[in-house]
């Protein structure tokens, strides 16, 4: 979709994520396997547009079922990828990843036998269904969910600190783990048949 004011090729657009669900609903009924495209932005820099633009698109990605998903993280109309956007469309995936579960309605999760012998005026801190369940819930690594009064009191933090602060942090510190060692071997050999080829 081509925004005919600014000459630029929408990756965020609404009607671009009406395509890419429509494409998908055809490889659905034909049973093919279905490209989506999710997490990018047009926005310049990683800001609120960018939040917007990538959460729409990821959840309408999840919801319409793509079996592959690119371009997460690319910003400025997919000119640019953003090491802080990838960390903030993880954080928007995990998320996204949690709805897509679900509600689970078995007898461990309604509980009505703890619910029973709690009764009326009682609590569930001493619970062993809560001990056992209360890690069930999504935890942001990214957000804030600190009390307001706290979290004024401190200044912050505002999402784009942190967000730029566990960049720098990853970046510096990050060690990825090398392919093994049956991967290298395949992967050397690829070279070599690339290489006759030239």
């Amino acid at each position: 979709m081509m925004d005919m004011r600014t000459t630029v090729y929408s990756f965020s657009a609404p009607e671009f994520t009406l395509m890419s669900a429509a494409q998908n609903e055809i490889g659905h009924f034909y049973q093919l396997p279905v490209y989506g495209t999710a997490g990018a932005s047009d926005a310049k820099v990683v800001d609120e547009q960018a939040a917007v633009e990538f959460t729409l698109s990821c959840f309408t990605s999840a919801l319409n079922g793509a079996n592959l998903v690119h371009d997460v993280a690319l910003i400025g109309g997919c000119t640019v990828v953003s090491p802080e956007a990838v960390l903030l469309n993880d954080e928007i995936l995990t998320m996204v990843g949690k709805i897509m579960q679900g509600i689970q309605v078995d007898a461990e999760t309604l509980a009505e036998d703890v619910i029973h012998k709690v009764g009326p005026g009682g609590h569930y801190m001493g619970e062993e269904h809560t001990l056992k369940h209360f890690r069930d819930l999504w935890y942001p690594r990214i957000f804030d969910r600190t009390r307001t009064g706290i979290w004024l009191e401190a200044k912050g933090p505002y999402v784009e600190e942190t967000l730029n602060r566990r960049t720098r942090e990853i970046l510096e510190t990050h060690e990825p783990e090398p392919l093994p060692d049956i991967v290298l071997c395949q992967l050397a050999e690829q070279e070599k048949k690339w290489l006759r080829q030239e």
